[in-house]
């Protein structure tokens, strides 16, 4: 038979004793955290930790799917020439639609267009071009710049099934005749400018045009 009082005694350690050693752990918790932190690596390891890290440079610029502004000199080189990266232009654009894109050869940030992304909206006034005090982007001659084409993934189309259900392109291109369709089937023209609105406005995703 177990004397009660002798259970009791031998609870009462056992209980004494965790709480000891849990007094013993949670006051070497500190030091513990005192000492990772305090732990510094030195000079030569930090350098050969760096000198680990693979190394990756491009062969190539890459400057894919990005587009120059209205009015933006050609051959690319003079308006690379005449930039000064004020970025007045990219600030000035009411759709925020110009955007700066470092170019690390010539350790300068050029302004560009993605219609694919953000269609310029073919300002009648163009203020990113009054905003160029440089002359890197010149007044239009001509009504309409010339940014890019539209080119049409049908597949993609609303009207893919055949059944002309979907004239959106046709109707937001604010160039006349550069969109048309066509037995339910957009058709770009040699008037498309690439300012990308028809990207824009386009209701399916993945989207059935984009500006090359």
């Amino acid at each position: 038979m177990i004397d009660r009082k002798d259970f009791f005694k031998k609870g009462i350690k056992s209980i004494f004793k965790t709480v000891k050693e849990t007094k013993e752990v949670v006051s070497a918790v500190p030091e513990v955290i005192k000492e990772s932190f305090t732990e510094k690596t030195t000079e030569d390891e930090e350098k050969m930790a760096l000198n680990r890290i693979p190394q990756y440079t491009r062969k190539k610029h890459v400057t894919r799917n990005l587009f120059f502004l209205p009015g933006a000199l050609s051959p690319p080189e003079k308006f690379y020439a005449k930039c000064t990266s004020c970025g007045d232009c990219i600030h000035i654009c009411p759709y925020d639609a110009v955007f700066p894109f470092f170019d690390p050869k010539k350790n300068k940030s050029f302004p560009y267009l993605d219609p694919n992304s953000k269609a310029c909206m073919l300002c009648k006034d163009y203020p990113c071009i009054d905003a160029c005090k440089v002359g890197a982007l010149k007044k239009l001659k001509k009504q309409q710049p010339k940014i890019g084409k539209a080119k049409l993934n049908f597949e993609f189309c609303l009207n893919h099934s055949g059944e002309e259900v979907c004239h959106t392109c046709e109707e937001v291109c604010p160039v006349d005749s550069a969109i048309s369709i066509q037995s339910g089937k957009p058709k770009i023209t040699a008037k498309c400018v690439g300012c990308g609105i028809c990207v824009q406005s386009c209701p399916t995703f993945p989207k059935a045009l984009f500006v090359k």
